[in-house]
C-alpha cells in the first residue's frame, strides 16, 4: 500500500460531517468515492464518484469496496439522532454498517478511520444529567453510554478493536493495526447540531462544526481503548 493512499472512500457522503470530508479531501490529490444510501441532488466537488449503497448490506457493501479497491476508507455513515429516529434502526443500521465496512475493507487491506462520539460517555442524550467522574474529560473516562446512537458507538469501537486482533497484531494506543490494514479510531466532540441534506450545495447540509483536527491528515487524532487508551498525532 502507498504511503499516502490514492483512492479514498468516504461513507456518509452526504451528512454533515461526511460532506465537509469530501470536500476537504477532494482539493488534495485523491480519487475520491462518496458513499450515501442516495445520490446527491447538487452539484458534488469535481473528481468525486458518489455511490448510492446501503451499507447494512453485506453483500452491497462488499461488492462496493472490492470494486473500488481503496487504499484508505473513512467510515463515517451513522444515523447520529437516537431521538427522531427508532432506537432498533439507530442501533441496527451503526453497528451493521460498521460490521460491513471494516469486513470489506479489511478484505483488501484498506486502512480505516472510524469516528466514535462522546455519547459513549453517556451525556448528549441521557434522561437524567450526570456530572463526569472528573473535568477535563479525558479518554479513559467510563464507557456509559445511555442511548442507542451512545451504546452503537461502543460497539463500534469493539467491534473495530476485533477486526484489528483478527489481522494479527494488538492495538497501540494510537491505532488497531494488522499486518495489512490499519484500523484508526477518532473521538469527534461535535459532530452534529446541523441537518444534513440531499442537496450538495443546501447551506443547512454545510454547516458542520468538525473538529479541524478530524480532517487535516498531518492532524488527525486517534484513539485505542481500554487500558491500551491514549492519542497521538498521525503524520
Amino acid at each position: 500500500m502507498p504511503s499516502q493512499p490514492e483512492t479514498v472512500i468516504v461513507t456518509g457522503g452526504l451528512g454533515g460531517a461526511g460532506r465537509w470530508v469530501v470536500d476537504r479531501l477532494a482539493a488534495e490529490p485523491y480519487e475520491i468515492v462518496a458513499v450515501d444510501r442516495e445520490l446527491p441532488t447538487g452539484t458534488p466537488p469535481d473528481g468525486v464518484d458518489f455511490r448510492a449503497v446501503d451499507l447494512t448490506n453485506a453483500g452491497e457493501t462488499t461488492d462496493l469496496v472490492l470494486s473500488v479497491d481503496p487504499d484508505a476508507v473513512v467510515h463515517l455513515a451513522a444515523i447520529p439522532d437516537p431521538l427522531n429516529h427508532a432506537g432498533e434502526r439507530v442501533y441496527r443500521n451503526n453497528v451493521l454498517s460498521t460490521y460491513n465496512v471494516l469486513n470489506a475493507a479489511g478484505r483488501v487491506g484498506a486502512d480505516v478511520t472510524w469516528t466514535s462520539s462522546e455519547s459513549a460517555y453517556g451525556f448528549p442524550f441521557a434522561e437524567s444529567t450526570h456530572a463526569p467522574e472528573a473535568l477535563p474529560i479525558e479518554e479513559d473516562h467510563p464507557l456509559r453510554p445511555a442511548d442507542p446512537y451512545g451504546l452503537s458507538k461502543v460497539s463500534g469501537e469493539e467491534t473495530t478493536e476485533l477486526f484489528a486482533a483478527l489481522l494479527g497484531e494488538v492495538p497501540d494506543p494510537c491505532s488497531l493495526s494488522g499486518e495489512e490494514s490499519t484500523f484508526s479510531l477518532a473521538k469527534a466532540e461535535d459532530l452534529f447540531g446541523w441537518t444534513p441534506s440531499h442537496d450538495w450545495r443546501s447551506e443547512s447540509g454545510r454547516r458542520s462544526r468538525v473538529r479541524h483536527a478530524l480532517i487535516r491528515p498531518a492532524s488527525m487524532r486517534t484513539y485505542g481503548r481500554s487500558s491500551q487508551r491514549g492519542s497521538c498525532t498521525v503524520k
